[in-house]
């Protein structure tokens, strides 16, 4: 398990930062968590940028994790502060 912190994230993936990212073409399982919610499915790396972290494309999204996202991006659209692995509480990364 690697930790990672979400800089970007859309509906077909996001952005880690982390010091030591896998490979471009890795297949691996994200797993972002707020205070209240929790999100995961498998990715695919999309590109790498070594000591600072990598692009990931979801794969098939479950749809009760399709609706995490779906209402993580809708409150950001709106303006609401969802904090995504603050200091505290990092998404993991398998």
């Amino acid at each position: 398990m690697r930790n990672a912190q979400v800089a970007d994230l859309c509906i077909h993936g996001c952005y880690l930062k982390m010091p030591e990212p896998f490979s471009k073409g890795a297949s691996i399982l994200v797993k972002i968590r707020t205070n209240r919610e929790f999100f995961q499915c498998t990715a695919t790396v999309a590109h790498c940028a070594p000591g600072i972290g990598m692009g990931v494309e979801f794969d098939k999204v479950s749809p009760p994790f399709q609706n995490v996202l779906q209402g993580w991006l809708l409150s950001a659209l709106q303006g609401r502060n969802t904090v995504i692995g603050d200091s505290k509480d990092y998404p993991f990364i398998r």
